[in-house]
């Protein structure tokens, strides 16, 4: 790879890697229900936490600008390398993390339906975890599991 191409990739990789953190940050932050709406996510009930988890999106992406910034005005490298070292980390967990699947699958390969080991708490609508225990009606439903005391 040539110097020029690899100078375009970076600075290609860079701004818009740090463009989208930059712009999804703040809209979690600020309209989290919109922007989990715009990635087909269902909203969160805890606003707050998405909101919290934006102002970290958005600061990983703002460190991407500036030291994109900073090596295309000053020519400095270090800055930019000490970024991608860094963010390199949380890009990995945010890739290898998969949410929580249903109960069931059906195999590709084999065309059956596989059952998948569920989690001890039952599901939300949403796919996370809900308290366990009664609903909120005061009944016990069907799907419903008794309290291990970390619910």
């Amino acid at each position: 790879m040539t110097p020029q191409r690899r100078r375009s990739l970076t600075i290609a990789y860079t701004a818009l890697a740090g463009g989208m953190d930059a712009i999804t940050g703040p809209w979690l932050v600020f309209a989290p229900a919109s922007a989990l709406a715009a990635m087909g996510v269902d909203p969160e009930p805890d606003a707050l936490f998405i909101s919290f988890v934006g102002a970290f999106v958005g600061a990983v992406g703002w460190s991407y600008l500036w030291a994109l910034r900073e090596w295309l005005k000053k020519g400095d490298t270090a800055f930019l390398r000490a970024v991608w070292r860094v963010t390199i980390l949380f890009r990995l967990a945010a890739g290898a993390f998969a949410p929580p699947r249903s109960p069931s699958t059906t195999s590709a390969s084999a065309g059956q339906v596989s059952r998948l080991p569920t989690s001890p708490l039952p599901q939300s609508r949403s796919g996370c975890c809900a308290p366990a225990g009664p609903s909120r009606r005061g009944k016990q439903n069907a799907g419903d599991q008794p309290s291990h005391g970390f619910a």
